[in-house]
């Protein structure tokens, strides 16, 4: 059963998917990011049923189990049928159209990071929705990686981050070129732009406790009033209150001898290469 919170993040969601908007959801770890997406996704595909459309989920290997299970476990399978794009059911030069035309049944198709990155121009229609799962993966704009999701073409698109914003103010623009492509700019006038700002943590920061330069506060007002109305982040404390405070301990974990050696081998090898950088 969803909890109240999450049929509040699904009809975020869908008022801006009905507008062809696209979104960030960045809830904490374990709030239920990938229901709350699927639902979602499932109502825009409800809404024109005489109309094939067909989603696409980008995530890690390790989740694509977990997609499978939870759009089994919530979605009508009159709506939403999804099929992992595995190596096992599908060669790396197929085109997805020739697979839709095989298997006309599915229509969200699940792929994982590395397999996409595999499949040369494999998807070649297009998709309605992507819902990029740990869409920090996707930090580094000129990776191979990067390049490849944003290159597929889509109506509107979903990026789920448990830390959205909190690492550094690049991986704001990347998900936002994501999202929406030169909407914050290049990323070179983005920088300039917002060159004050790069050593803050756009998301944590309360413009009544921290003291910001009138510069820093008036670029980050006019950076909020471009981004949050596209993000929906909601922490643990905040919708789940019978939960008891989470508690912090730290282990130290103690190498073993072979570790202990690779270590120092390692330390040894880089220290000895820094060193005679310095003598040149």
């Amino acid at each position: 059963k969803l909890k109240q919170y999450q049929y509040e993040g699904i009809r975020w969601l869908n008022f801006l998917l009905s507008y062809n908007l696209s979104a960030c959801l960045a809830d904490d770890m374990g709030l239920g990011k990938t229901v709350q997406s699927l639902v979602a996704v499932a109502l825009t595909h409800n809404q024109e049923i005489s109309t094939k459309k067909f989603s696409l989920t980008i995530c890690p290997n390790n989740l694509t189990s977990d997609w499978v299970r939870d759009c089994k476990n919530f979605i009508n399978d009159k709506i939403l049928i999804p099929a992992v794009l595995s190596t096992e059911i599908i060669n790396l030069n197929t085109k997805l159209s020739i697979f839709i035309s095989k298997n006309p049944d599915y229509n969200l198709f699940i792929c994982s990071y590395n397999q996409l990155n595999k499949m040369v121009d494999f998807v070649d229609i297009n998709i309605h929705c992507i819902i990029l799962d740990e869409a920090h993966l996707i930090k580094n704009p000129k990776s191979n990686l990067s390049i490849r999701v944003k290159s597929i073409s889509s109506n509107v698109r979903i990026a789920i981050t448990g830390t959205p914003i909190q690492n550094s103010i690049a991986e704001l623009w990347s998900i936002f070129d994501f999202l929406f492509p030169n909407y914050l700019g290049s990323k070179e006038d983005f920088k300039k732009q917002n060159k004050c700002l790069y050593d803050l943590n756009l998301m944590s920061v309360d413009l009544k406790s921290v003291e910001l330069s009138q510069n820093q506060t008036q670029t980050l007002k006019n950076l909020h009033a471009k981004v949050l109305p596209f993000i929906m982040r909601r922490e643990k404390s905040e919708v789940l209150k019978e939960l008891p405070d989470k508690i912090i301990q730290d282990i130290n974990c103690e190498m073993t001898t072979n570790q202990q050696s690779i270590y120092q081998d390692i330390e040894e090898k880089y220290l000895s290469i820094k060193m005679n950088n310095l003598e040149i």
